[in-house]
């Protein structure tokens, strides 16, 4: 699935169902007036609800993190295990990383390199490899919160990677959604709060803020 800025290629991604996988349309594309984020329409062949939640607040300096990737050496175990003209005997598995935020920053880590567009990025430390692009970060937690979006690494100096802060986009009306996107992705449970300090969800007044 690839598209750009410059007006975008429709694509399609796949869908699982018990027998394989299914391709489906994307129908819509939308791309963030400033930042490394987009957002798709896709026509799948039932409605489905999303697991994924935005995490509470935005993690500090020192905070851990969970990614799930598929680098390109994925690509190179399906060419090597798949003939072209058949399938592969097992489905590929994302690879996982588990690192901490390095600093925030607003502003780009580097504006003369294309692949850092905005002003909203994490610092992070694990490097994960070409192709991990736009995979999520989540926080380490008992309800995973997703608050950024790999981009890439920078071995030559720093050794580290970089990834945009989701958390600055929440207000963000896509006219694909006609609603901010805070409000797309589901939240904590009803009457629940997280806290901030050991990701644990517990019963509580609704409405409660979190400690």
């Amino acid at each position: 699935m690839s598209f750009s800025r410059s007006g975008g290629r429709k694509a399609e991604c796949f869908y699982p169902d018990p027998e394989g996988w299914d391709a489906c349309a994307i129908t819509e594309v939308e791309i963030h007036p400033t930042e490394d984020v987009g957002i798709i329409k896709v026509d799948l062949p039932e409605k489905v609800t999303s697991p994924i939640i935005f995490a509470p607040q935005e993690p500090f300096p020192g905070s851990e993190y969970n990614m799930w990737a598929y680098p390109d050496v994925i690509a190179k175990e399906v060419v090597h295990h798949g003939p072209l003209e058949g399938g592969l005997p097992f489905n590929p598995s994302p690879v996982y990383s588990r690192g901490y935020v390095r600093r925030k920053l607003h502003y780009s880590p580097n504006p003369n390199l294309s692949i850092y567009v905005g002003d909203n990025f994490y610092e992070v430390s694990e490097i994960g490899g070409a192709c991990c692009s736009g995979a999520p970060l989540t926080t380490i937690a008992q309800l995973p919160g997703v608050f950024a979006i790999y981009i890439g690494e920078a071995q030559a100096e720093r050794k580290c990677s970089y990834a945009t802060n989701l958390m600055k986009l929440l207000d963000w009306v896509p006219s694909v959604l006609g609603k901010p996107l805070r409000y797309e992705v589901l939240g904590p449970p009803t009457g629940a709060v997280v806290s901030y300090e050991d990701g644990k969800v517990r019963k509580n007044e609704v409405g409660k803020k979190a400690p």
